[in-house]
């Protein structure tokens, strides 16, 4: 670890991988992000780009973390309301005639 790489943990009980993989998306213009799985555990070493500054990097971690909480609650927003949305595409088309072989 270096002066402008700081490695997190995060609990895949916590937060999924994948919310880990989407905030590392997201921010990939900033920093470069290594994840590595540990037990049940993501270790994420957040480098920031050589051509900001030192002092960027607690501000890439901050934005990182936020954006892991805030992709972990998309997903499960998505998830709860799966059914609700599949029945209105489903009323939706019904009423379009796309859905009858007729």
């Amino acid at each position: 670890m270096t002066d402008r790489t700081i490695e997190l943990r995060f609990s895949l009980d916590v937060h999924p991988l994948e919310a880990i993989k989407r905030a590392a998306y997201r921010l990939s213009g900033h920093g470069t992000f290594d994840i590595s799985l540990d037990g049940r555990d993501a270790l994420v070493s957040v480098s920031v780009k050589q051509d900001l500054e030192d002092r960027a990097l607690p501000q890439l971690v901050s934005q990182f973390k936020s954006e892991v909480l805030d992709a972990d609650l998309r997903m499960s927003i998505s998830a709860e309301t799966e059914g609700l949305r599949n029945t209105i595409l489903s009323h939706v088309f019904s009423k379009t005639g796309l859905t009858n072989n007729e």
